[in-house]
């Protein structure tokens, strides 16, 4: 890495991670963001009582959404610890948890253990992400590691959709705390669900920072 002329980092946190981990002169290293063909994230012909009946989920109900596979950076035991309080404020929201790994067996018995099996669906691997996506009310992504970059919130982004997630690592660069999302700091359950029924209880606030993501 120190003998390469330039290097192309996709935050300014990872530009300061190889800084500090290889030496790496700042003036070696240039920041491109990653970018996304917008046209592909347009809501055309989304049926969104289609797609909720799939589900088995009813049409009054307020949807969170953690895009991310089930591993221990992505923090879902704290969402799920979280889902005790947002299922007590907004008995009607449901979570998804959209993706698969070797934490699904866990994370399923935390669900169980605090009976929380009506509150939060897994859904494992699916190729639908931007239709599920649209279905959102809120997409979530509470990390405890580091995010380059994280994708799946530029798609969310993309979406309309307002975002709750860690104040840290490359998510600050892609979500602007107040403005397109919510920022809490990692590992905070409590801090999460306020931010999570902050939003669930004001739709123009929703709506607002959806469209200023966008």
């Amino acid at each position: 890495v120190r003998c390469m002329d330039i290097g192309i980092a996709v935050s300014k946190a990872t530009k300061d991670a190889w800084i500090n981990r290889t030496g790496i002169k700042e003036k070696n290293i240039e920041v491109i963001y990653n970018g996304i063909d917008l046209s592909k994230f347009n809501s055309n012909g989304f049926n969104k009582e289609i797609l909720m009946k799939e589900l088995g989920i009813e049409d009054r109900c307020k949807i969170i959404g953690v895009p991310a596979r089930l591993h221990p950076m992505k923090g879902h035991k704290y969402l799920i610890q979280a889902a005790l309080k947002i299922k007590s404020a907004a008995p009607d929201s449901k979570i998804l948890l959209v993706g698969d790994g070797d934490l699904r067996e866990e994370l399923e018995k935390q669900v169980k253990t605090l009976n929380l099996e009506g509150t939060i669906k897994f859904l494992g691997h699916r190729e639908d992400i931007i239709k599920l996506m649209h279905l959102f009310d809120i997409a979530v992504l509470p990390s405890v590691a580091l995010e380059a970059l994280p994708y799946v919130l530029i798609e969310a982004i993309a979406c309309r959709k307002p975002v709750v997630a860690s104040n840290f690592s490359g998510i600050p660069e892609v979500v602007e705390d107040g403005v397109t999302g919510i920022l809490e700091p990692p590992g905070d359950s409590d801090k999460l669900a306020e931010a999570i029924i902050k939003l669930l209880k004001d739709e123009k606030l929703r709506n607002r920072m959806g469209e200023a993501g966008r």
